[in-house]
Order: structure tokens, then sequence, then C-alpha cells
């Protein structure tokens, strides 16, 4: 995602239904389990040296399934550090963060936020700015909004979101103020890609993610890679849209 930046989608089949039920639609989106799946959320495809790096994959060797790489530093600086260049895996998350504010920055503000003492350990990696959320928690100001956000969605001892429109009616009643709540989530057993940006953001164009399936790979980035695929092949997500990638168990 920019700021933070993701990869996965099909559009919305837009119906004269009302506009509760094209949401609905909209959140209703699973996208069948590829060999290899692939999320990138950041601030640029072509990476600056300013921003740093994470990364999550499925690794059936860790204790919930998942590995987990942070690094404070630069991207250009940290990349030969991270395994990367070592793990086989059929998912990745890649997440390069520029923090907006100066005093969110070392590595407990670094993505993916998490919650370990939680039944179901969820990740989850933001691109964006929501600094009106701690309202919604009842604090009297915000701290860091990555993780407020993380408080305000993810449900306590469940492995799924059990409604995904409600999921964006939340993120819809935010006071004005935000820029955009686009974010991978990831569990054990599934992965969501969360698409939403405040109505009042100046610059709406530039948090637009986009999904290119193949044949063999599900790729889900906030830029189009054309060292993937041709830009017309990359679809834009729409507005408000929620995919859900359940896993399965392929040998990686």
């Amino acid at each position: 995602m920019r700021g933070s930046r993701a990869a996965v989608g099909r559009a919305a089949q837009r119906t004269g239904s009302s506009l509760r039920e094209t949401k609905k639609d909209l959140c209703k989106k699973s996208i069948d389990f590829q060999p290899f799946t692939f999320l990138f959320i950041g601030n640029k495809y072509v990476i600056s040296a300013l921003y740093s790096q994470q990364q999550t994959w499925r690794n059936n060797t860790a204790s919930d399934g998942l590995t987990v790489h942070r690094d404070t530093r630069s991207f250009k600086e940290s990349l030969e550090q991270s395994l990367l260049h070592k793990i086989e895996t059929d998912f990745l998350v890649v997440h390069v963060r520029h923090a907006t504010l100066a005093h969110n920055q070392g590595i407990e503000y670094t993505h993916p936020i998490t919650q370990k003492e939680t039944l179901v350990p969820w990740y989850l990696f933001h691109n964006g700015f929501l600094p009106t959320i701690y309202q919604k928690l009842g604090l009297e100001r915000s701290n860091f909004d990555s993780r407020e956000y993380f408080d305000y969605i993810i449900p306590q001892g469940q492995d799924k979101f059990s409604d995904n429109l409600e999921i964006i009616e939340k993120l819809e009643s935010l006071a004005p103020g935000g820029s955009s709540a686009n974010a991978i989530v990831v569990n054990p057993k599934r992965a969501y890609v969360i698409h939403w940006t405040s109505k009042d953001t100046r610059f709406p164009s530039y948090f637009t993610m986009y999904k290119l399936q193949t044949k063999s790979a599900v790729f889900i980035a906030s830029e189009m890679i054309p060292e993937i695929a041709p830009y017309e092949k990359w679809t834009p997500l729409a507005k408000g849209e929620i995919i859900e990638l359940p896993f399965v168990d392929h040998k990686i």
C-alpha cells in the first residue's frame, strides 16, 4: 500500500439492486487459492531507498503457519538480509512503508500490526492514514492509527470476518480527515484485501489497487507491475471491495 500498499479480485457485478445490496456483492468476493499468491502494498513499485520493508509468507514449519520479517532500514539497505531469496512459498505479502508521522517510526510501529494475545493470530498491513479512528475506540487521542485500525476491525477469537459489509460500514462511519484504509489482513487460515478510500481524500486514484490473475498465480498490488504483465492486463479493484482468500494446503 502507499504509505504502505498490496495484491488479489474480480470486478463486482452491477445490478439494479439497492446500494446496500451492491455493497454486499463487493464484500462477498472470494478468490480460489492459486499455487502462488502475491500481495504487494507499499508507497511505489519503484521503491525509494527511504522506505522500510516487511514481508509475511506461508511456512509449514512456523508455529502458526506464517513467517514474518520486519526491518526498519530502507528497502535498499535491508533486502539482502531478508529471507526472500531463500524461501519457497505459495503465499507472500510484501509491504514497504514510509511513516506519515515522524513519531510513528521504529520497530514498534513496523507492520504487520499484530496482537499476540489473541486466540487467533492476525497480521495487518495498512496503507493510508486514519487520524480520527481513535474516536471509535473511546480514546482521548491517536497514538498510532494503524494499531487503532487493527483494534477497530479485527474480530477477537475468530479466524474470519463475520460480515465483510459491516467492515465497510464501520469505515464509512469514521469522521472526516483520513485518506485510506487499504489493507492486507492475514491469519493462518485466510487473507483479506480491504480496498477503501475516504470520500474526502485529496488523491483517491493514488490509493487504487490492482489485480492480475493468471493460470498459476494471483497478484494484488498497489501498483501495476509491468515486469509481471502489461498495464492492460491489470484490473482496478472497486472502492469498498473486500476480497477473501481462503488458504488451501498446497505443497510449499
